[in-house]
């Protein structure tokens, strides 16, 4: 098993690594359009993105995706960078409890449709894309378990045998008449499910189906098999192995979870996401669209997410916060006319820092306006996890309950500090 963070580390591989990567080439090639580590960026490129090849020293590593690949007997965890540390060796309970991570980040997730019921993975061990099948396949075999409704349709149709009733009128107008008498019309009760055919699905198919009230739990089944379908690829390649990867886009599911938990543990924080885009030119080519638009009583703040590292290096003056980000937030504040701008980052495992990196830039165009712009990491890891392995099976809400509070006081805080309180 190998063990790649985004961007960090980069490991030897034992295979053809020619092979893995004309795989990696096929499996970008094949992924869904509607996919959601698509965008407008990467759609046009052809050659894959999911892993950086070095063939000199015939190694890879890992660029912005987590998930996992299975190729030729190999399996590669992608991991997310804000738990990597340099020279650590990592455990099974370790991985397990990254893979717990992501689970509850996407439980708040919108967009990808994570399936929103208490999951449970406790200390299941095996890929992330493993735990996923493990959920889904616990929680169908419950549902059909116990779903006690059961419907039957009445069916007409022709047989060599009689099932149900005889529709009598139809058999001697339509058959006994027609020299058919060997043909039977019956009319019977059918299960829904008794006979149906197998039809290839899609992403795009399972987001449109919907259910009537009575069958709501069921919806967590679409939503499972949507974020299957979405995300993972599997092909038969060079006609001789059954190969397959699930890949999500971390820059995303960030950006996503923090607006998912804003919006449902925050009563006084009303937040928007993605909003309208406005442009930074008069041909509207360029268009702007911010992360979050947070409205707190009549104060209104742009939030950008960015999931980037900051804070590792005590000697950088910009404390990890790239010139481009500034210049993204000023073009904000210019175009929205907002002057209070926050940045969000993540945590790591290795450091975490409850303290504000505030920077002001003086808008001489608008009469010298004053545009703050404030930086925070937010505290999405549970510590606790990799310092005591999971022993039992709990449920997502039980394992994050720590965190889940102590990123509400956080937010909390940082608004509170926004209005002067």
């Amino acid at each position: 098993m190998i063990n790649l963070f985004e961007y960090q580390n980069k490991v030897e591989y034992e295979g053809s690594i020619d092979d893995l990567e004309n795989f990696l080439d096929d499996l970008w090639q094949k992924r869904e359009n509607n996919s959601y580590y698509n965008d407008p960026e990467t759609e046009k490129i052809e050659v894959q993105r999911f892993l950086q090849f070095l063939h000199k020293s015939n190694e890879i590593k890992s660029n912005k995706y987590v998930g996992v690949i299975h190729f030729e007997g190999q399996k590669i965890n992608l991991l997310p960078k804000i738990f990597f540390e340099e020279g650590k060796g990592y455990s099974d309970s370790d991985i397990n409890a990254m893979h717990n991570h992501i689970l509850w980040w996407l439980s708040y997730c919108r967009k990808i449709k994570f399936p929103s019921y208490q999951t449970s993975p406790g200390s299941v061990k095996g890929d992330f894309f493993e735990i996923l099948i493990y959920l889904f396949s616990k929680y169908t075999r419950e549902l059909l378990s116990n779903s006690i409704y059961q419907q039957y349709e009445e069916v007409e149709n022709e047989l060599f045998f009689i099932k149900g009733r005889l529709n009598t009128n139809k058999y001697i107008n339509q058959n006994v008449t027609k020299g058919r008498w060997h043909k039977l019309n019956c009319v019977y009760d059918a299960f829904i499910l008794d006979e149906v055919s197998d039809v290839r699905a899609t992403a795009e198919m399972c987001s449109s189906i919907l259910f009537n009230p009575i069958f709501k739990d069921f919806e967590t089944v679409r939503d499972y098999c949507f974020l299957f379908l979405n995300n993972s690829i599997s092909l038969e390649y060079k006609n001789e192995l059954k190969l397959f990867a699930f890949f999500l886009p971390m820059e995303y599911v960030f950006e996503d979870f923090i607006f998912g938990f804003i919006d449902k543990e925050t009563e006084e924080i009303r937040a928007k996401a993605q909003v309208s885009a406005k442009y930074l030119d008069q041909s509207e080519n360029f268009s702007l669209r911010p992360d979050l638009f947070l409205e707190l009583d009549k104060k209104k703040i742009i939030a950008d997410t960015k999931y980037k590292i900051i804070y590792s290096d005590n000697s950088d003056p910009k404390e990890g916060i790239s010139q481009v980000d500034l210049y993204q937030m000023l073009a904000y504040a210019v175009r929205f006319k907002i002057d209070e701008i926050i940045l969000f980052y993540p945590d790591t495992l290795k450091d975490y820092q409850d303290k504000r990196t505030e920077i002001t830039i003086k808008d001489e165009l608008a009469d010298g306006v004053d545009i703050n712009i404030h930086s925070y990491q937010l505290p999405i890891i549970n510590r606790s996890l990799f310092e005591n392995p999971i022993q039992k099976e709990a449920l997502l809400s039980e394992l994050f309950e720590s965190t889940r509070i102590g990123l509400i006081e956080r937010i909390i805080n940082i608004f509170n500090l926004q209005q002067g309180i």
